[in-house]
Parts: structure tokens; C-alpha cells; sequence
């Protein structure tokens, strides 16, 4: 029988067995315990993991339905009943200290509600500020990529570095975006992330890097706190007016 067209595996990394948008989450083996949740985009989730394992190991999983219940509310309850079968590699998700990878639990498998870590039932502020630093990290991560893809025009480096042989590229100049950064804008911000130790930490620099680093790309900051839905902050509100008018963002 012919496998019909849209019968793909990938469609499980969206969809449950139950036919249901499946949820993905951030689980930290140190604490045993979820640290978010999310139900829009994995890759996203995925990201948000890298950043994070700055602070602690890190592992994205695509959950199964029984998961349908847990929350950003609630995850740092939830665990998963039996991780004997989890791994990074050779290693047990209690000591594997890799990267981040992005895996898979099954129907089979079950997350449940273990209650507070012993560990922190003390000091559940802790914990507290591990999941709003989680949150405001992933909500970042949408909001870089969505505005790299919408307002950065200038990134033909990406183009080139992923599609193009260096052969063809060697005699053309290459940026990933209009800044004199080696490595652009949005490694700076993703880098702010990776570095810092609380929201308010990350929020104070992602301003003042902005203030430093507005020449010529004034579109890229207003484009980044319209995606971000926020006004923009008043030391930033001058700078913005330096704007050129052909690359406003009209997009939005």
C-alpha cells in the first residue's frame, strides 16, 4: 500500500496520538523537573534550552497526551515517571552534561505531578526565578527570530553560509546585518541571554546595548519592541527617531 503523501513521521513533532496540537517542554535533570512548556513551536523551545544551559543542564522534549495538563503554572511539579530509558548518548539524563538535545517521550511514557523538589521546598523562590528567567528567555527567542526574519534584510551571510558553495561567495562581500558587529545584532542579544543571571540583568543590558549600537540600525530596535509588544523604554526613544525612512518598519 502507498504511503499516502502527508503521512509523515514529522507530523508527530505536531500533533499527539490523540490528534491534539502536542506540547514540548524544558526539563532539567538537577531539579528533576519541568521548567517550561509550550505548545507553538519546538524549535523555538529547542533554542530556549540552548540559552538556558548556561545555568543548568537542559534537555527539550516533545511530551506525550498524558502531559496535556501541565502548565508554565504547574511544570515545576511534573517530572517523568521513569527515566531509566533517557539518555544523552551513553549517559543517564542525570549526569549527561552534553548540549541540549531535543527528544522524544511516547505514549508510553508518563509525566506526573511529584510535587515540589525536596531539595527547594524551603526555598521555592529559587525555583521561582529559574522558571520567570525560563519564560522571559523563550519569550525573547521568538521575538529575535521573528524579528530577524521580518526586518533584517541585511543578512546575506546566513544565505550564503547556508545555501551557497564558498567558491561561488569568495569574491562577494557577505553581513548579517548593517552593524560593523563580527558576528551581528542578534548573536549579541542571544549572547546577553546566555550570559546573564536574571531578567532584570538581561533587560538592563539588552538597553544599554541597544543605546550603544544604534547606528543604522534603528529599524532592527523598533521592529524588535514592536514584536515584543512593549513601548519602547524612554532611554531608547530618542535613538528611534534616527530612523531611515526606507527601511521604517511598515512591514507592521
Amino acid at each position: 500500500m502507498r504511503q499516502d503523501q502527508n503521512d509523515n513521521f514529522y507530523k508527530h513533532f505536531y500533533t499527539n496520538s490523540e490528534g491534539e496540537k502536542r506540547k514540548h517542554g524544558i526539563f532539567a535533570p538537577g531539579l528533576d523537573r519541568f521548567i517550561l512548556i509550550d505548545d507553538k513551536d519546538f524549535w523555538m523551545t529547542y533554542e530556549t534550552a540552548e540559552i538556558l544551559s548556561s545555568k543548568l543542564p537542559t534537555i527539550a522534549y516533545m511530551l506525550p497526551p498524558n502531559a496535556k495538563y501541565v502548565t508554565n503554572q504547574n511544570c515545576i511539579r511534573h517530572t517523568i515517571l521513569d527515566k531509566r530509558t533517557q539518555r544523552i548518548g551513553p549517559s543517564p539524563i542525570v549526569g549527561g552534561r552534553q548540549h541540549p538535545l531535543l527528544k522524544f517521550l511516547y505514549d508510553k511514557d508518563q509525566v506526573i505531578d511529584a510535587g515540589i523538589p525536596e531539595d527547594y521546598k524551603d526555598n521555592v523562590e529559587i525555583l521561582e526565578r529559574i522558571m520567570a528567567y525560563a519564560q522571559f528567555v523563550h519569550q525573547q527567542v521568538y521575538v529575535l527570530n521573528i524579528t530577524d526574519a521580518f526586518y533584517n534584510f541585511e543578512n546575506t551571510a546566513r544565505f550564503a553560509e547556508r545555501y551557497l558553495d564558498n567558491s561561488w561567495i569568495e569574491n562577494i562581500s557577505s553581513r548579517t546585518d548593517r552593524s560593523d558587529l563580527k558576528k551581528g545584532i542578534f548573536f549579541e542579544l542571544r549572547k546577553i541571554l546566555y550570559l546573564s543571571n536574571s531578567v532584570e540583568e538581561a533587560e538592563e543590558k539588552i538597553v544599554d546595548f541597544w543605546a550603544t549600537n544604534y547606528t543604522d540600525q534603528t529599524y532592527l530596535m523598533e521592529g524588535y519592541y514592536k514584536i515584543l509588544n512593549r513601548p519602547m523604554p524612554e532611554k531608547l526613544v530618542p535613538l528611534s527617531k534616527i530612523i531611515y525612512t526606507n527601511i521604517s518598519t511598515m512591514l507592521f
